[in-house]
C-alpha cells in the first residue's frame, strides 16, 4: 500500500513539474543568420508591419526598410542584413518581422544608410 502512495505522489509531481512551467512570451532566438558583433543583442522585436523599401545611393547602393513609427525611439531606416533579392525594389510594400539588434555603445555609431536589422519573415503586398 506504501508504494502506491508513493508511486502516485512521484507521479503527481512529474506531471507538476511538466504541466506547470510556463514558457516565456518571448522565443528564445536559436541563432540569428547575418554576422553581427559578438556582444549584439536584440533590442526589440518586430512583428507584421507594414512597410516600405527604398533604394538608397550614396558610394554604394543600399535597400533599407522605412521605419513605419520613427518615434518609437529607433532610426527611421533600419538595414536589413538579410534583405532577399525579391525586395530590392524602389518603392515596394512589404509586411515584416524581425529583429532591431543593437550592441555596446550603438549611440555612438553614425549609421551609413540605417539601423541594424534582421528579418525573420517579409511578404508582399
Amino acid at each position: 500500500m506504501k508504494i502506491k502512495k508513493y508511486t502516485i505522489s512521484v507521479l503527481s509531481y512529474v506531471l507538476l513539474g511538466f504541466c506547470g512551467c510556463k514558457k516565456s512570451d518571448v522565443p528564445p532566438i536559436k541563432s540569428l543568420s547575418c554576422k553581427w558583433p559578438a556582444d549584439y543583442s536584440v533590442e526589440a522585436k518586430v512583428i507584421d508591419i507594414i512597410a516600405t523599401v527604398y533604394q538608397v545611393v550614396q558610394k554604394d547602393t543600399a535597400y533599407v526598410i522605412q521605419n513605419p513609427t520613427p518615434s518609437n525611439g529607433f532610426l527611421s531606416f533600419w538595414l536589413a542584413c538579410n534583405m532577399p533579392e525579391k525586395a530590392k525594389k524602389n518603392g515596394i510594400k512589404v509586411k515584416i518581422s524581425g529583429y532591431i539588434i543593437s550592441f555596446p555603445g550603438i549611440e555612438n555609431v553614425v549609421f551609413k544608410h540605417g539601423r541594424p536589422f534582421e528579418l525573420i519573415s517579409i511578404e508582399y503586398l
